[in-house]
Parts: C-alpha cells; structure tokens; sequence
C-alpha cells in the first residue's frame, strides 16, 4: 500500500498512547523508572507535529502521573517533579491551541479523554495503576498529610529490592484513607 494512503486506514485505537510507546525498558530501577523511559523514547522518536493532540496530552499525563510516583517513593527529587509539572502546563496550552477550542466544555472533555488514554498505557504495566491510584498521589502532594506518608512510604523502600518495595508504596497508596 502506499505511504501517503497509510494513515487513512489506521483504527483511531491503534493511535492511542498504550498502541503507540513501545515497552523497551526492563531495569534494575524499577517498572516506574523504566514506564519514565519509555515515554522518554516515544517523545524523542516521534514526530510531535504529526502526532495528534490527544497523544501528545496523555503522554504528559502519563509522564506527569508516573514522575509523582517516583517522587512519592524517593526515586526523583522534587526538582524532577517540578519540571515535569512545567513541562506538562507547556504540553496543555499548546495541545489546546492546536485544537482551536472555544467551549471550556470542550477542552474538559479532551483533558478527560487525554487523562483515560494515559491510565489506560500505565494500566497496561501495572493492573494497579488506575485512575484512583493516582488521584491518591495527586492528592497527597497537595495534602497536610503529605510529610507523612512520604516518611511512610519512603521508610518501605529499599533500593535492593525495588520490585518488592513498588509493591509496598501500591499497597500503602491503596489502603490510605486520603480526605
């Protein structure tokens, strides 16, 4: 088949973020680090003006969600977290420019699907990885509460064995009772 006649017979799903990134990373630093990885590989091998917008936005929640995790655990400093939450309101005001949206239900609605397409790729690496889990973390770095369960989790953690301690901070994110 022809190149240029290619990309009309593509299913929307298969240009979902979960179809698209390829799982290349398998290291010693855990599944987290390695989902960081392999968002790192798709941005940088993409073509982000041919790429659509609602790709481009789940990647950065993926990212965004994923660099949150790794902060709550102690595996990135909040520097890291800070840049990335800068590099996801640039990725969100460009994306919603590019959509030329004019109704706020509208751009809701396409965070919203954007949000569900990035649950869904970091559900493909973890059945735990969901949208409660991570409006968990979110909420904890908003929270009062956050110097504790960060000595919580953080005390779980060891670095000899990260399979084991990503489990933990799972096990202790889905039994906090966050208000």
């Amino acid at each position: 088949m022809l190149k240029i006649f290619k990309n009309l017979f593509v299913d929307e799903k298969e240009k979902e973020l979960v179809n698209i990134v390829r799982k290349i990373h398998n290291t010693e630093y855990g599944m987290p680090f390695d989902i960081y990885e392999d968002l790192g590989v798709f941005i940088d091998t993409t073509n982000n003006e041919n790429e659509s917008p609602l790709c481009i936005m789940a990647y950065a929640y993926a990212r965004r969600c994923i660099v949150d995790l790794m902060y709550l655990e102690g595996t990135t400093t909040n520097d890291i977290r800070n840049y990335n939450l800068s590099l996801f309101k640039v990725i969100q005001t460009n994306t919603t420019k590019k959509l030329d949206k004019k109704n706020e239900q509208e751009i809701i609605y396409f965070q919203e699907q954007a949000f569900n397409q990035a649950i869904k790729f970091l559900n493909s690496y973890n059945q735990h990885y969901n949208k409660l889990l991570f409006a968990k973390v979110a909420m904890i770095l908003m929270s009062k509460d956050l110097e504790y369960v960060l000595f919580k989790i953080r005390n779980s953690y060891n670095p000899e064995n990260r399979i084991k301690s990503h489990e933990n901070t799972i096990e202790i994110l889905t039994e906090l009772d966050i208000s």
